[in-house]
């Protein structure tokens, strides 16, 4: 099980980004949320790829429920101005560039410009993907963080 996982490896930040989806896709709202607010005070001292999963996971739930859309937004945003101090590698640093410009557009409740993909430096994902920017940059940052066969 995940939790025992997490048990056997706690400084894997894989690890403890995937229950942050699982949670955000697998349980209902109220656990979600219950089990991002038990995160919630970690992420001062998370690597900078668990703030971009937590940052995914609040921007999924705010898609999945208009309840609170803006407040799930600007928890996103803290998540991914907390990680930049920390970033290591490029990758991690561009998908958050590319999640903070979406979230500057979702907070304005403007729609996301397509082309924050291309400002965020990534170009390669722009051009070849069809998907909405922020559902490209979650898929891209899986394949990044946890291998292609755990996105497709």
């Amino acid at each position: 099980s995940v939790p025992r996982a997490i048990e056997l490896a706690p400084d894997s930040a894989a690890l403890r980004a995937i229950t942050l989806l699982t949670a955000a896709e697998a349980l209902t709202l109220t656990q979600a949320d219950r089990y991002l607010a038990e995160v919630r005070p970690e992420l001062h001292s998370a690597p900078a790829e668990v703030c971009l999963m937590y940052a995914f996971a609040e921007i999924q739930l705010a898609q999945r429920s208009r309840d609170s859309r803006v407040e799930r937004y600007k928890r996103a945003q803290h998540a991914v101005n907390t990680a930049f101090p920390r970033v290591k590698q490029e990758w991690v640093r561009k998908h958050l560039d590319g999640v903070s410009r979406f979230l500057e557009s979702a907070i304005a409740r403007r729609e996301a410009d397509p082309d924050l993909l291309y400002r965020a430096g990534l170009g390669r994902l722009a051009a070849t993907s069809g998907a909405k920017p922020i559902d490209a940059l979650r898929a891209d940052a899986m394949r990044a963080l946890f291998g292609a066969t755990v996105a497709a």
